[in-house]
């Protein structure tokens, strides 16, 4: 006899009084057919799991924010943009990364034919090619004034892909007027030059920026800059990742079984089809996503918590917390027009977009503050150093964790054991090997535990004499046949 003590559907809940500072990439959380299309560059090409997650967002964000802009709770008008920042090592599967989530791009299938750029790194005169009014591609090197006269006029768009990015650092676009790339993803005011006595404007523009690079490229970009190239505002506003398997092992840790169930084809027919979509309407007004009533609550508590949580967890990357918040908003705006398509945004995918951006924060971490350091951090280095590297003085008595820093790891041991379910609607496992993964003793466990289903984040239940521990459903709202 199965006796469920909550069987209801997760109740509406505000986040947790604490950030996860160490998070493991949100991957089998995305929803459909986002998923697929990320699990399938992880699995088939060997693209590692920070590099793919952040290419889908970009991909996808490439077309949506063509079309729409989301709406924030006081109703302000904010764009769709969303920049990325991926470091990797060479050979690690940026490339073909690129080529999963940008094919139609890259192939022209979309009507997008990829910009060409003369040696000097201007466009052509008239600019790229507009087959379908819907965006420019460019992939190679981009000044600042081809920048502007391809953005020209009003409501154009623009994404910018570097697979390898450290010539971009160099350009005079990024030295020189790297506010322009903020300003564009501000979305106001219209930029405007002039160059020869010819003034060109561009009103209601939109240009979304890949940045792909090698550590080492990277970590001599920051080393020669310091700490004010961090405070440089095009970094904080971009989603990050950081596969450094070297450096940061236990962040690069992510496995997936094979499966022929995972495949990019429905990301790209949804990619097609939407933009064929926005093409027809190209010069319309961007359609405004707004919230539900429940996603607007969640996001006005988070934006509290953010404020609270600025001072106390994240003292060293305040730049980029200060844009988590409309980050978050940006995110769940994308996730919802691309995967869902139709009504307001869900709580659920707000929320989602929340744990990605968080995820994202503790990548500007790694990237920004703690590559640089001696060593890598306490949770990677002592589990690869030999021993007779490890120090001889005793170490400092670590801090006793919070109730509720335990459960957030129980929660994360839950959602870590979900990619080797059969089934993904319901995350259930047997108490005892929860506990044993989290290593907590049983007075912190039951703590723990007692305070996750006093707020309904897990329910407890009997099955074949054994205790079982499992987290509500995710939302159905995730894959809605023919949403678009």
């Amino acid at each position: 006899m199965v006796k469920d003590c909550q069987q209801s559907a997760r109740a509406p809940m505000p986040p947790l009084p604490f950030p996860n500072l160490y998070p493991t990439c949100p991957v089998d959380v995305l929803p459909e057919p986002c998923r697929s299309a990320v699990i399938y560059a992880i699995v088939e090409k060997g693209v590692p799991a920070p590099i793919a997650l952040t290419d889908a967002l970009a991909a996808m964000a490439a077309v949506v924010h063509c079309g729409y802009d989301c709406q924030a709770p006081d109703g302000d008008p904010i764009p769709a943009t969303i920049n990325t920042c991926a470091v990797a090592p060479s050979g690690t599967g940026k490339g073909a990364s690129l080529k999963v989530f940008f094919r139609l791009f890259l192939e022209g299938s979309l009507g997008i034919p990829p910009a060409e750029e003369t040696d000097s790194g201007e466009l052509p005169a008239d600019g790229p090619a507009e087959s379908s009014g819907l965006t420019g591609f460019v992939t190679g090197k981009i000044t600042h004034l081809s920048l502007v006269e391809a953005l020209a006029g009003r409501g154009n768009n623009l994404t910018i892909q570097r697979e390898e990015g450290a010539s971009f650092l160099k350009s005079d676009l990024f030295k020189e007027d790297a506010d322009t790339l903020t300003q564009l993803w501000s979305g106001s005011p219209p930029l405007d030059y002039t160059v020869r006595g010819r003034a060109l404007k561009a009103w209601d523009a939109r240009c979304s920026v890949g940045f792909r690079i090698q550590p080492v490229f990277m970590e001599e970009y920051l080393r020669k800059r310091g700490r004010l190239s961090y405070k440089l505002g095009f970094w904080p506003r971009c989603i990050a990742a950081c596969h450094d398997p070297v450096r940061f092992p236990a962040n690069s840790d992510y496995g997936y079984q094979r499966s022929s169930r995972h495949a990019p084809d429905r990301f790209l027919r949804r990619m097609a089809r939407l933009a064929e979509r926005l093409a027809r309407r190209a010069r319309c007004p961007r359609t405004l996503v707004r919230l539900s009533d429940d996603a607007k609550a969640f996001m006005l508590e988070l934006q509290y918590c953010i404020g609270q949580w600025e001072q106390e967890y994240y003292l060293e990357i305040p730049e980029a917390v200060g844009r988590a918040w409309e980050n978050t908003l940006r995110v769940a705006t994308v996730l919802h027009v691309f995967c869902v398509g139709r009504g307001p945004v869900s709580r659920s995918i707000a929320e989602l977009a929340w744990r990605i951006v968080e995820w994202s924060l503790s990548q500007h971490k790694l990237i920004f503050i703690d590559s640089l350091e001696g060593v890598a951090p306490r949770q990677d280095v002592r589990l690869h150093e030999p021993a007779w590297m490890v120090p001889k003085t005793a170490p400092s008595p670590s801090k006793r964790p919070r109730p509720m820093e335990n459960a957030i790891l129980i929660l994360e041991c839950l959602r870590s054991l979900q990619r080797f379910l059969p089934s993904h609607n319901a995350l259930a496992a047997p108490r005892s090997l929860i506990q044993m993964a989290s290593g907590l003793n049983g007075r912190e466990f039951e703590a723990a535990v007692a305070w996750l289903a006093l707020e309904k984040r897990i329910a407890c239940f009997m099955y074949c004499d054994n205790e079982y521990l499992r987290m509500p459903a995710p939302s159905r709202q995730y894959s809605r046949p023919g949403a678009q």
